[in-house]
């Protein structure tokens, strides 16, 4: 994660929502330099906003996602 930072994430950030859509809940808001721990959506979507406002250069963000399957229990 390499954006401008701001102490509320105004100008340069990633937005990070559970859910399909910008209506969906914010789990992460994510800006500056330092590497946020793992997020987990609720279900099979998440909706990743990334904003900027072009004043100053930064190299951005990288993001990696996992899919983690629900235990199942034998009977």
């Amino acid at each position: 994660l390499s954006l401008e930072f701001h102490h509320a994430c105004r100008y340069d950030y990633v937005e990070v929502r559970d859910g399909d859509s910008i209506n969906s809940r914010v789990i992460g808001r994510f800006c500056g330099n330092n590497r946020p721990a793992p997020l987990q959506s609720s279900g099979s979507s998440l909706h990743i906003l990334f904003v900027s406002d072009g004043y100053k250069n930064f190299d951005g963000f990288f993001a990696t996602f996992q899919e983690s399957s629900a235990c199942s229990s034998s009977p």
